[in-house]
């Protein structure tokens, strides 16, 4: 006894077997050896046969395949800011066809990102209201399938929190001759996101005022 078996994807089959097999099993690896595809359902068909080419009734199996290919991660991965108030991150949509939703990581450090948001698939923009003024923030952006695969995430995008509110004036100042230096003092600036101070001379109040400090002094 011989036996023939098909596999039907869809409306589209195929004769798997060459010749008749006498086997009572058979290894399916794909079209021209390549694997089965992730995620698709495969009908087989086996019927068996006689010298005179008798055939039995056929049996019929379905075979699904797993998924565990994941998804290929997003694309240009931007992080803007919103008129000091928050960072504003849109990025470009996974090439992959079975996305689900993306995952937006968050961390102070390129090598501290953890888990801050999951989005529907139709969203690529997040508004981040919780950044604070003056703090390095590092974000990246991973896709997931519908069955849960996670793909790698983009390159991590740095942002700067700033605002666009200068500080207050200086106020107080004074200057004082002590061992044939000038001694100068002023009130400190309450300020979030002060990064220091820079102070600048002239030999007159019309002069030019050129800088005396390092980029900012303290």
């Amino acid at each position: 006894m011989r036996k023939q078996m098909g596999r039907f994807v869809g409306k589209a089959d195929a004769q798997l077997n060459e010749d008749d097999l006498t086997a009572t099993s058979f290894i399916d690896r794909g079209e021209a050896d390549i694997d089965l595809a992730d995620g698709a359902r495969y009908q087989y068909q086996i019927f068996a046969m006689d010298s005179a080419r008798n055939f039995s009734d056929t049996l019929t199996t379905i075979v699904k395949i797993p998924d565990i290919t994941p998804p290929e991660a997003p694309t240009r991965l931007i992080a803007e800011n919103d008129n000091g108030i928050r960072a504003v991150l849109r990025w470009n949509a996974s090439r992959s066809t079975d996305v689900g939703q993306y995952r937006v990581y968050r961390g102070t450090g390129e090598d501290s990102l953890t888990m801050y948001q999951s989005l529907p698939v139709a969203t690529r923009l997040l508004r981040d209201d919780s950044v604070e003024v003056g703090t390095t923030y590092y974000y990246a952006v991973s896709a997931i399938d519908t069955l849960g695969n996670e793909g790698e995430t983009t390159e991590p995008e740095s942002f700067l929190m700033r605002d666009f509110t200068p500080p207050r004036a200086v106020r107080n100042v004074r200057a004082s001759l002590q061992n044939e230096e000038v001694n100068i003092t002023w009130e400190p600036v309450v300020n979030q996101d002060l990064k220091g101070y820079q102070v600048y001379s002239s030999s007159s109040p019309t002069g030019v005022y050129e800088l005396i400090t390092g980029r900012f002094g303290s």
